[in-house]
């Protein structure tokens, strides 16, 4: 079992586990038990990433902060309400926040059939080689739209939602072997 996919959505979809060439090439215990593994380190690290908060005053840069009063008043004076203040980020090492729900959105599980094993997380989307996800998890460098490269510390999801689910296989695999006797 193992924990980030390196795949687009589609070359996915044909491996999930209601796929002909999945349940012809497992045992209805195998499907069940990878496919509820699947599902549950899924599950655990959707609910990880949890959505985008503003931050508040005292946590905005100088720049932040200066921007935001300009607007504000300007805001005020047209008697709209507050402008919204920037996104605050996850702390390093935190599972990472999300402004549009596309890394949720995007977590899969399906069957690795040249590892005989479960793959699970985020699939690339719109033909993308985008290394985000990798590099949420593991941290790492990334270019900027503006050809500057930062430093992204990690912001694991998917190691920790898989080791905390891996305490509960061996009763997943019991109660394949239960239902096999039946």
């Amino acid at each position: 079992m193992k924990g980030m996919m390196n795949v687009g959505v589609q070359q996915a979809a044909g491996s999930f586990f209601d796929r002909g060439v999945v349940t012809r090439a497992l045992t209805q215990q195998q499907r069940r038990v990878f496919s509820k593994f699947g599902a549950f380190v899924r599950q655990r690290a959707r609910s990880a990433i949890r959505p985008a908060r503003q931050k508040s005053l005292g946590e905005m840069s100088d720049d932040e902060l200066v921007v935001y009063r300009i607007r504000a008043r300007a805001a005020q004076k047209q008697g709209a309400k507050a402008p919204r203040r920037p996104l605050a980020s996850s702390s390093p090492g935190e599972p990472p926040r999300s402004v549009l729900g596309h890394l949720k959105a995007f977590l899969f599980f399906a069957y690795d059939a040249r590892r005989g094993s479960v793959v699970i997380g985020p699939a690339l989307f719109n033909g993308a080689r985008g290394t985000a996800p990798r590099t949420l998890e593991e941290g790492g460098e990334v270019e900027t739209p503006s050809g500057r490269r930062i430093r992204v510390a990690k912001r694991p999801y998917m190691r920790p939602a898989f080791e905390k689910e891996l305490d509960g296989l061996p009763a997943l695999w019991a109660g394949a072997a239960n239902d096999f006797g039946r």
